[in-house]
């Protein structure tokens, strides 16, 4: 339920019926809610967490500030929409001018095809949680993602013996530059 301090309401049907070539008025701003998404966060116990417009454009904004992509970048959206992650992966692409490619559903669960993925759609930035990412780093083929260049992980420690192993499996590496973020 949306929270009843202040929300506006714009039926859309009614915008477009009496539709005449202005653009709609603007109803929201940095401080107005941009999505809801339920957590159980450090407690256990589920909660709503109500996440306004200015603080995810700050994120997206430090991002690009942070790891500069751009329209030779592809971003692989794999994060299931009920987990925060997802935000980023499908907005940064989409602010920076990189390509924005959607994984299959559960994909996030099956390496054979993420690798597959990496490779075709010259992947170049990826998400994990580092459980997930040994998962992805035991499989078969993770030495042939040459253009994965950034591996952002979170969610949990992420142990320094797994940086080494996909910084020694993964070819795309900058030497310049961690592959972890």
């Amino acid at each position: 339920m949306l929270p009843s301090r202040g929300a506006t309401t714009l039926l859309l049907e009614e915008a477009v019926d009496g539709e005449n070539g202005e653009d709609l008025p603007l109803l929201s701003g940095p401080e107005n809610l941009a999505y809801m998404i339920y957590t159980s966060g450090s407690t256990g116990m589920p909660k709503a967490a109500m996440n306004a417009h200015g603080p995810v454009c700050n994120r997206l904004v430090w991002m690009q500030n942070e790891y500069q992509i751009g329209r030779d970048d592809a971003i692989l959206q794999k994060t299931p929409f009920s987990f925060d992650v997802s935000v980023w992966e499908f907005f940064w692409p989409l602010l920076a001018g990189a390509k924005l490619v959607m994984a299959r559903a559960q994909a996030h669960k099956d390496p054979a095809y993420l690798i597959d993925v990496v490779k075709r759609e010259e992947i170049t930035t990826i998400h994990y949680v580092p459980s997930m990412l040994q998962s992805f780093l035991e499989h078969e083929g993770v030495e042939t993602c040459s253009t994965l260049l950034r591996v952002i992980c979170s969610g949990e420690a992420l142990p320094f013996w797994m940086v080494k192993r996909l910084e020694s499996r993964a070819p795309g590496k900058r030497p310049d530059a961690s592959l972890f973020s």
